[in-house]
């Protein structure tokens, strides 16, 4: 909690969230020194408590682990038959209301003027008023779905977009797109604690030139594959 909320005091500056991780800190610390292992579910929570507590047994565990593939989850598919975005994430965390109001407000204008027929769906509860009011011809607001209908965008969606500006810990929506083969777009948080090869996984920074990326491999077919 103290890294997420210290990371979004960086991006909104408000005094409260830096007391708020300052005081999630100690707490979280004095747990650590009270216990005699220590397990964190990403690498680099792992790394930061190592340097914390260097005399301690810390061990990293995966946090989302899928038994096995459904049969047509294996099946070969073709890209090109895919069209459009897609974002997932539930909206009672504060950084997936950060993510998709940055992305919608200064990314995805940028996207739509180079790809006028593309559609943004976005899916997560307890959606807010101003999530809701991003709705548009282009950007469609689900809310909750059901698994099937979701399973359903991940195969027919081309691109996933995981614009994460703060956060910690593995992110399960990620490792999601990983399970359903979809091919996805995120940031260094995005990414964090799955030791995602970039030259592998499309992992940009949470700036301006996201647009430029995410257009250029969507219209990247065989990167796609």
């Amino acid at each position: 909690h103290y890294l997420r909320e210290q990371r979004q005091y960086e991006i909104e500056h408000d005094e409260e969230l830096l007391k708020s991780s300052q005081r999630w800190k100690k707490i979280e610390f004095d747990l650590c020194r009270k216990a005699d292992v220590i397990y964190a579910v990403g690498e680099y929570e792992a790394s930061v408590l190592k340097r914390e507590f260097p005399d301690k047994l810390i061990r990293c565990v995966p946090a989302y682990i899928y038994d096995e593939l459904q049969a047509d989850e294996k099946a070969e598919f073709r890209i090109e038959t895919r069209k459009d975005l897609l974002f997932v994430g539930g909206f009672g965390h504060p950084p997936n209301i950060d993510a998709v109001l940055w992305f919608g407000r200064e990314i995805f204008p940028k996207i739509l003027e180079k790809m006028p027929d593309i559609i943004w769906y976005v899916v997560g509860g307890k959606v807010p008023e101003e999530i809701q009011n991003l709705e548009s011809s282009h950007i469609q607001i689900l809310g909750y779905v059901s698994d099937e209908k979701l399973r359903e965008l991940y195969r027919s969606c081309r691109l996933v977009v995981v614009p994460l500006r703060y956060g910690a810990g593995v992110k399960g929506k990620v490792v999601e797109c990983m399970y359903y083969g979809t091919p996805f777009i995120t940031t260094p948080i995005g990414a964090e604690g799955l030791g995602l090869d970039e030259e592998t996984f499309a992992v940009v920074k949470a700036d301006q030139e996201m647009s430029n990326a995410i257009i250029d491999l969507y219209n990247n077919t065989d990167k796609l594959k």
